[in-house]
């Protein structure tokens, strides 16, 4: 069995508690760090949804006094 195989099988085992249990506990130790997509971290602004990300960013070039009309607009 090859890595590429190997990992497909494990991905498509479903988590038991057990699992759960431990990845949490290593996430609180430390040992894993989750990783989130920016696409699932949203936040509702005055504006409605939008990007953490992008609501972080636009907040700290107010606070750093950039100016962000050379920046293309990203508006949906």
């Amino acid at each position: 069995m090859n890595a590429e195989s190997t990992a497909s099988a494990v991905s498509a085992a479903p988590f038991n508690d057990d699992v759960w249990d431990d990845l949490l506990n290593y996430i609180e130790e430390k040992r894993v760090i989750p990783i989130i997509g920016p696409e699932l971290l949203k936040v509702q602004t005055e504006n409605g949804p939008q990007l953490l990300l992008e609501w972080l960013a636009e907040k700290l070039a107010a606070r750093l006094n950039v100016d962000l009309t050379p920046l293309p607009d990203r508006s949906p």
